[in-house]
């Protein structure tokens, strides 16, 4: 687990870089919303949608929210 703090400006392009590998490996990432924390995975990652799955839920029956930025994103 890596922590990148982002006081005090904007997280270097190295540590942006670093998170999106390890989403696109499969990894989660928490991060901070306006009002809370939120765990995320990338959406194309079956590995993080399961390990995300786990994590809020603890099987597959419920359902979790989906954040996208277009809806041909989720037809996957």
């Amino acid at each position: 687990m890596e922590i990148f703090p982002l006081y005090g400006g904007l997280p270097k392009t190295r540590q942006l870089t670093q998170l999106l590998n390890g989403l696109r490996a499969g990894e989660l990432a928490i991060i901070p919303t306006d009002t809370n924390y939120a765990a995320v995975c990338w959406l194309a990652s079956k590995k993080g949608i399961n390990r995300l799955y786990v994590l809020k839920t603890g099987r597959h029956e419920k359902r979790i929210t989906l954040i996208c930025a277009d809806l041909k994103d989720i037809s996957l």
